[in-house]
């Protein structure tokens, strides 16, 4: 039988040893990869799959197919049980990796609310290896999303242009590629049959229903500085003639400033205190909200809204909000919420504007909402339309990966079979 923790003379720091620890305690401490031929088999699949890990712009190395394949020579029984533990802790490790996204890669950016979703490599991977599923364990963990496909055939067809060219844009090319398909592991693997999405680094959005595009709009993000976040919410009522409940930092930065040069600001803007201390704008037309909002609680407290500067929509460059989003076409899309057609509840809509009344209606179907981040976004034949990288979240994200792949390379050289 083996250990999960190891064998003698074999230092392991880094392993997962409460997934090693789940997976052979429901495989009954039994080896997984060796004996039968139909171990062996099942060995040689996965690696197989860890050697072309690169094809979903994982790191091969990162799973350590250089020491597997030192023990996977040797003869000796501890070689051979090292051999074991190696192969199976490097498949939990790419299993997660592939399903989830990298832990570590998650944390680059603290404005991510994307919570991975539930998933127990060690149980599923026992189940598959015990009713011979193990092709199929391996072919459904990446992203199932049509776009992440397309990206991964763009892979491999600029690496084959850098290749070529030898030419470092290339490169750079190659891995933003590999930094958007990164992201596609963070979200769930359905957005659901009817969703908004909201690309912030093209400042436009989308409601797909059936896997058919029903509306789109341009929109307003985050400024740089003020970049807006990634995350899901749902959207769950809206508000019509809302007034804005302004944050503490704009009031800091923008509002007081211009308060104390000016005394008449607060006034003409409708802009009061609140018992709280806070400020507060009256509802209304010049309403930094517009005349209708989105409702969809989250993390960040963003949301979708009007604005009473359409004529931002008309700009090439639309990253001009301090990370709210703004959206040109707020009421067909408030009317797809409310009745599941863009046209159907506009007269409801323009009717509850008119009372100048505030109004808070819920949905009777919530409606999810991503707020998400592609700057690669690849067509079925691998050609890519590449968009600014206007927050740095590529960039942060490539450097990231590249002292993750020098860490690995430091840290995970444990040497010949045998070596402590």
């Amino acid at each position: 039988m083996l250990s999960a923790e190891g064998t003698a003379g074999f230092s392991a720091p880094d392993f997962d040893t409460n997934g090693l620890r789940a997976f052979y305690d429901a495989h009954l401490y039994q080896p997984a990869w060796l004996g039968s031929p139909a171990a062996q088999a099942n060995a040689n699949l996965v690696l197989t799959a860890l050697a072309h890990a690169d094809e979903e712009g994982l790191r091969p190395d990162r799973y350590r197919l250089g020491e597997i394949d030192l023990r996977r020579k040797a003869e000796s029984v501890q070689a051979a049980a090292e051999y074991e533990l190696l192969l199976t802790d490097a498949l939990l490790r790419y299993a997660r990796d592939l399903r989830q996204g990298q832990a570590e890669l998650r944390d680059v950016d603290q404005d991510v609310g994307l919570p991975p979703d539930y998933f127990y490599p060690a149980t599923d991977l026992d189940q598959a290896l015990r009713a011979n599923r193990l092709s199929e364990f391996l072919a459904d963990l990446a992203p199932p999303h049509p776009e992440y496909q397309h990206l991964k055939v763009a892979l491999a067809r600029y690496r084959a242009i850098a290749a070529k060219n030898d030419s470092p844009a290339a490169e750079a090319d190659v891995q933003r590629i590999i930094a958007n398909m990164e992201r596609w592991r963070w979200v769930p693997r359905s957005f659901g049959s009817r969703y908004v999405d909201v690309n912030a680094a093209s400042a436009s959005l989308e409601v797909v229903e059936n896997g058919k595009v029903v509306l789109t709009s341009p929109t307003v993000v985050g400024k740089p500085d003020a970049r807006t976040p990634i995350f899901t919410a749902v959207a769950s009522a809206f508000t019509v003639n809302p007034s804005w409940h302004i944050p503490t930092q704009i009031v800091r930065k923008e509002i007081l400033p211009h308060a104390r040069a000016n005394p008449g600001y607060l006034a003409r803007h409708h802009m009061v205190r609140t018992a709280s201390g806070g400020y507060r704008q009256l509802p209304g037309h010049g309403n930094a909200l517009g005349v209708i909002k989105m409702e969809m609680p989250n993390e960040f407290d963003a949301y979708l809204h009007d604005t009473p500067m359409h004529s931002l929509f008309a700009e090439d460059e639309r990253h001009l909000s301090h990370g709210c989003v703004r959206v040109e076409r707020i009421q067909p899309l408030i009317s797809y919420a409310m009745t599941g057609d863009v046209d159907s509840g506009l007269d409801r809509i323009h009717s509850l504007i008119m009372t100048h009344g505030t109004r808070r209606i819920s949905l009777d179907d919530p409606l999810p909402v991503f707020v998400l981040y592609w700057t690669a976004i690849a067509d079925a034949d691998g050609a890519v339309n590449f968009l600014p990288d206007v927050y740095g979240r590529d960039q942060r994200l490539i450097s990231a990966m590249a002292e993750q792949h020098l860490s690995s390379r430091i840290t995970m050289n444990f040497g010949a079979p045998g070596r402590n």
